[in-house]
């Protein structure tokens, strides 16, 4: 048996399969419970006879084998089952395999995609993706798999996280740097959007056509996106969808619709036409009734991360921030997003548990403590607690380039509250050096300056501020208490 083994495997690597299928036969005659026969001749049968004729084979090797060998027998039959459409009897087989062989990424995969064609949790079928990821983590195809199924499903945040926790690969990858642009576009990102844009064109000439229209799109220019797609003999899913976008930037709900509904039934993006129809036909009803439709929608086979932020931003926006933090609690968190932390931030902060939304600012100025919108908010909050320093001491973290002339007032107020008026001027004189006309940074820096005894200044600058806005109610009272003139 052993010469004939031999021989029946250099038949193989010579693709004489034929030759070897034969040897294998004559073994089992011999030894029905050979292991290696049994498991070679069912890999034979299905590459050459395929699956039909390959089961009694594939059957026989699942009988006779143990451990690995075993699990390559099993991994035969899902496959078989996954084309025969017998997708529970598929999931039965692979998840026996995976018993055997649970470091084999293969069949991770395999499982992945037997529950994804019978319509398992798709979050379920994301786990096991990506526990076949992390058994080859540079699996580009693999990679984008998930990332694809991320995005039609409605997790922007997740997809470009799965495409950027290996960037360098992706970086060469059309597909890559295309579904970065698609992902960065539905969360309005529309500069990150363009960069990706512009890397997708290098990669790929041949695809300018799409690329331009989703370029024209991200600079709000619908209407050349619009006509551009137009002109195109044939449209794809991704330009149908692309028109709907366009329509609904310039407002023409009647229009996005239109191509929405075309959409319903598509493979790819039925979910992201659903969601949209669903934000137009529900954009002018009531907070309570928004909340119904999006959450009845939540229960469809997507994922929730981005429908839950959006629930919260509606049920914030109605003051209800207890029915926010239960919307991103269930449906979003934890999160690596940081407009979704930020919101669960004021959600907190505005359902009256100031600690708790403390301690979340601070666990991301912790994890992020350069990061612009983590330090206005917290300093902000900080200084709303009656915690002057340490707010001047995050505020001051702020990179002098990133200021705005409501950074400069927070700062300014901070150092006046922390009894540093002499910084506060000098904060004060930088920021009107940027925003000269800036009615709110003139008004704190007359009544710090009234409050270090330098009236004269003080008047200074309520005369100029005056002019500015003669209307302006705050300086008109300061004027006439601090120094009874009624008119300018």
């Amino acid at each position: 048996i052993s010469e004939s083994l031999s021989s029946a495997i250099k038949f193989s690597k010579e693709e004489n399969y034929q030759a070897a299928s034969f040897i294998y036969k004559e073994i089992l005659n011999e030894n029905p419970n050979h292991q290696i026969a049994a498991t070679n001749l069912a890999l034979i049968n299905k590459r050459e006879l395929g699956c039909s004729a390959a089961m009694n084979a594939i059957d026989h090797a699942i009988n006779v084998t143990r451990g690995q060998r075993l699990a390559k027998a099993l991994s035969l039959q899902g496959s078989c089952f996954i084309e025969a459409e017998r997708y529970i009897e598929a999931i039965k087989s692979l998840n026996r395999a995976i018993e055997y062989r649970p470091d084999h990424g293969i069949l991770w995969k395999k499982l992945a995609k037997a529950k994804n064609l019978d319509k398992h949790p798709i979050e379920d079928v994301i786990t096991t993706y990506q526990r076949a990821l992390a058994l080859d983590a540079h699996n580009i195809k693999l990679r984008l798999t998930i990332a694809k199924l991320q995005y039609y499903h409605l997790d922007f945040n997740g997809s470009i996280k799965t495409l950027r926790d290996d960037y360098a690969s992706i970086k060469t990858s059309y597909s890559g740097q295309n579904l970065l642009a698609w992902n960065y576009l539905e969360l309005r990102k529309f500069n990150n959007a363009k960069k990706h844009i512009k890397l997708a064109r290098r990669l790929d000439s041949t695809k300018s056509d799409i690329l331009t229209a989703m370029q024209s799109y991200a600079d709000k220019q619908y209407n050349s996106s619009i006509n551009f797609i137009k002109s195109l003999k044939r449209k794809s899913p991704s330009y149908q969808y692309l028109l709907a976008l366009n329509y609904r930037g310039k407002k023409w709900h009647k229009s996005a619709e239109k191509y929405l509904l075309k959409l319903d039934e598509s493979r790819n993006h039925k979910y992201l036409a659903k969601l949209n129809l669903l934000l137009l036909n529900i954009n002018n009803k009531q907070a309570e009734d928004r909340l119904l439709q999006l959450n009845q929608f939540s229960k469809l086979r997507v994922l929730t991360p981005y429908i839950g932020y959006k629930g919260a931003l509606i049920a914030l926006k109605a003051n209800n921030p207890k029915e926010a933090k239960i919307w991103l609690e269930e449906l979003s968190l934890p999160s690596i997003d940081l407009k979704t932390n930020l919101l669960y931030a004021d959600s907190l902060w505005q359902s009256n548990q100031p600690k708790a939304a403390l301690e979340k600012l601070n666990a991301l100025y912790d994890a992020s403590p350069t990061n612009p919108l983590i330090i206005r908010k917290y300093a902000s909050r900080l200084h709303n607690t009656q915690f002057p320093i340490k707010a001047e001491k995050v505020i001051r973290s702020l990179k002098s380039s990133d200021y705005k002339a409501t950074d400069y007032f927070l700062h300014a107020s901070l150092l006046v509250a922390s009894k540093q008026a002499n910084k506060a001027l000098i904060k004060l004189a930088e920021g009107i050096e940027h925003w000269p006309n800036n009615t709110q940074l003139r008004f704190l820096l007359a009544q710090t300056l009234f409050a270090n005894h330098q009236l004269e200044r003080s008047q200074q600058q309520i005369i100029y501020l005056l002019r500015l806005d003669a209307n302006h109610l705050q300086a008109q009272k300061f004027m006439q208490e601090n120094f009874h003139e009624k008119t300018i």
